[in-house]
C-alpha cells in the first residue's frame, strides 16, 4: 500500500509538472506580445498619429533630414557629418530601442515553436511573403529592424521568411558609419551640381540610397527637397525606392546571420528595382 501512494503521489506530482512547464511557454509567449505592442506603441504608433494629421493638415513634410532647412545639403565636413549623425539619431532612437529590446526578448523568451508556427518551417518564397507580412505590423526602418531579424535567426527562423522581415520593415511603410555617410552627403547627392545626364545620376542616387539610413518616412521628405531642388524625377524614383529598403549600418548588423551571397542578391534586387522605378517614373508623372 505505501508503493501505492508514493505512486499516486509520484504521477500527481508529474502531472503537476507537466502543466507548469506548459504554461511556461505560454506565459512567456504573451509576454513578448505585450511587449512588442507596448514598444511599437510607443515608438511607431503613437508618433504616427500625431505626425500624419499634422502633415495633413499643413501640407508640408517638414525639413528634409539630407538638406535641413536649405534646398541643398551642407558642403563635405565634419559638421555636416555631426548634423546629419545628430538628426538621424534623433529620429530613430525611439524605434532602435524598441528594436534593440525586442530582439532581446525575443531571444530570450519567445518559444521557438511559436517562430517556426508563425513564419513556417520551410522555406522559398512562401517564407518570405509570411516574414513580408508580419513586418507590417512593425514598420521599422532598416537599422532597427536588423536586431530583430538577428534574433529570428538565431532561433533558427527560415533565412527567407528572416530576410522578408528585415526587409519589408522600411521597404511597406553604428553611429560612426552614419556619422561618415552624413559628412559626404553633398558628394553622393550632388543637386546642386552639374551631371553627364540623368541615367548617370539615377545610378549614383542608387547606390547611394542603398548604403544611406534615414528613418522610415524620411524619404519623402528627402524626395519632395530634391525635386524642390530641380532634381529629376526618375532620379527621386529611385531616392523613393532605395533609401527606405537597405542601408549599410544594417547590412553589418545582419552579415552574422544572413550569407553574404543572399545580402548581395537582395542589394542587387534592391538596385534593379530601384533602376526600375527610375525607368517607369517619367511615363507615371
Amino acid at each position: 500500500m505505501p508503493e501505492t501512494g508514493e505512486r499516486s503521489a509520484g504521477g500527481t506530482a508529474a502531472v503537476s509538472n507537466g502543466r507548469a512547464s506548459s504554461r511556461a511557454p505560454l506565459a512567456a509567449g504573451v509576454t513578448v506580445v505585450v511587449l512588442a505592442l507596448g514598444l511599437l506603441a510607443w515608438a511607431k504608433y503613437l508618433p504616427y498619429s500625431v505626425k500624419v494629421p499634422h502633415v495633413l493638415d499643413t501640407h508640408s513634410l517638414g525639413a528634409s533630414i539630407l538638406t535641413g532647412d536649405g534646398a541643398v545639403g551642407q558642403g563635405a565636413s565634419l559638421a555636416a557629418g555631426w548634423h546629419f549623425a545628430v538628426a538621424y539619431l534623433s529620429s530613430v532612437w525611439q524605434a532602435l530601442v524598441a528594436g534593440l529590446v525586442l530582439a532581446a526578448a525575443v531571444q530570450a523568451l519567445l518559444p521557438a515553436t511559436w517562430l517556426q508556427r508563425a513564419l513556417g518551417r520551410s522555406g522559398g518564397t512562401r517564407g518570405g511573403i509570411r516574414g513580408a507580412l508580419w513586418s507590417v505590423l512593425t514598420l521599422m526602418c532598416s537599422c532597427c529592424a536588423a536586431p530583430v531579424a538577428v534574433g529570428l535567426r538565431r532561433l533558427r527562423a527560415n533565412l527567407p521568411a528572416t530576410v522578408g522581415f528585415w526587409l519589408g520593415n522600411p521597404a511597406l511603410n553604428p553611429v560612426v558609419i552614419v556619422f561618415v555617410l552624413g559628412a559626404f552627403r553633398s558628394v553622393l547627392f550632388p543637386l546642386d551640381a552639374a551631371v553627364p545626364g540623368v541615367a548617370v545620376l539615377a545610378v549614383s542616387l542608387a547606390i547611394a540610397g542603398l548604403l544611406l539610413p534615414v528613418p522610415t518616412g524620411g524619404e519623402v521628405a528627402v524626395v519632395a527637397a530634391g525635386l524642390a531642388a530641380g532634381m529629376p524625377v526618375p532620379a527621386a524614383a529611385v531616392l523613393l525606392v532605395t533609401l527606405p529598403m537597405l542601408s549599410l549600418p544594417s547590412v553589418l548588423m545582419v552579415r552574422s546571420v544572413v550569407p553574404r551571397r543572399v545580402l548581395e542578391r537582395t542589394a542587387g534586387a534592391a538596385l534593379g528595382v530601384g533602376l526600375l522605378a527610375a525607368a517607369v517614373a517619367p511615363v507615371l508623372a
